[in-house]
């Protein structure tokens, strides 16, 4: 199953991929699915929250992911931590398994 049509990649119900993408240097968004992954990243004090950071056209755009699933959060945020450097669209393409596995 693709990681975008997961039912567990959602928030409340409503699904979290895309995320929306705020441009760091001004208040607009970005076309969902563009640019390169250049950092995952997470507060202890946020659970089920990931922040992602890509690069597109050498300017550079936050988007967040939310989780109701604990579990699944800290499944999602380590297999996008081994994915750094790739296009975000390939990134909901990925194959994931509906079956909880351990992320390495």
């Amino acid at each position: 199953m693709r990681l975008r049509d997961h039912p567990l990649m959602t928030y409340h119900g409503v699904s979290n991929w895309p995320p929306v993408w705020i441009q760091t240097s001004e208040q607009c968004t970005v076309i969902p699915e563009m640019g390169i992954l250049k950092h995952v990243h997470c507060f202890e004090n946020e659970p089920c929250k990931t922040y992602l950071i890509i690069d597109h056209k050498n300017q550079v755009f936050v988007g967040r992911l939310l989780f109701s699933d604990p579990s699944f959060w800290d499944r999602v945020t380590r297999l996008l931590k081994q994915k750094i450097g790739w296009p975000i669209k390939e990134l909901g393409e990925l194959n994931i398994s509906e079956r909880p596995t351990v992320c390495d």
